[in-house]
């Protein structure tokens, strides 16, 4: 004897299979790389690249400043940041290999002054400071840094002491 599925259950299994079908083509995530270079063409090493709106979704560049992204949103928008440079948010919209120039931010390289209790801008500095070019200190025959310094800046007293049992 032959079975034979009555038509409604076929259409049914039919809409039920095509509505499984579109909710997979509304929820695709996609995996984006990347490169991520300077205005000189030259690769930025550890620029920080994050999904927004999705706080663990995140990377860092590697050392030739490539980037890899897996199973983001298709729609997604990813930010750039990097010290020095400023920072960049940008739409993937679909795409799956994006190359990014990100570009220097000259406001935010101000010279700061390391001082014996905090770091200060060189501006707001009351103190007298005193520097050492390093061409100086390569100039010098000690092998020893504070015995390099010493002479070079007022004030600075260098002393060695020799710690018994080490023979250097």
């Amino acid at each position: 004897m032959k079975r034979t599925v009555p038509v409604n259950v076929g259409r049914k299994l039919m809409f039920f299979f095509l509505c499984l079908y579109s909710i997979g083509i509304f929820a695709q995530n996609i995996d984006v790389t990347g490169h991520v270079t300077d205005e000189n063409n030259e690769p930025l090493i550890g620029v920080t690249v994050k999904v927004l709106g999705e706080s663990e979704k995140g990377t860092v560049t590697d050392f030739d400043g490539k980037f890899i992204l897996p199973n983001i949103p298709s729609d997604a928008k990813i930010e750039l940041s990097y010290v020095g440079m400023q920072k960049q948010v940008i739409d993937v919209n679909n795409r799956k290999v994006i190359d990014i120039v990100l570009k220097e931010d000259s406001e935010i390289l101000e010279e700061v002054v390391v001082v014996g209790y905090g770091i200060q801008k060189k501006a707001s500095v009351t103190a007298a400071i005193s520097s050492v070019d390093t061409k100086s200190l390569k100039q010098s025959s000690s092998a020893n840094l504070s015995a390099a310094l010493a002479g070079r800046l007022p004030g600075l007293t260098a002393m060695q002491t020799r710690i018994q049992g080490y023979p250097f």
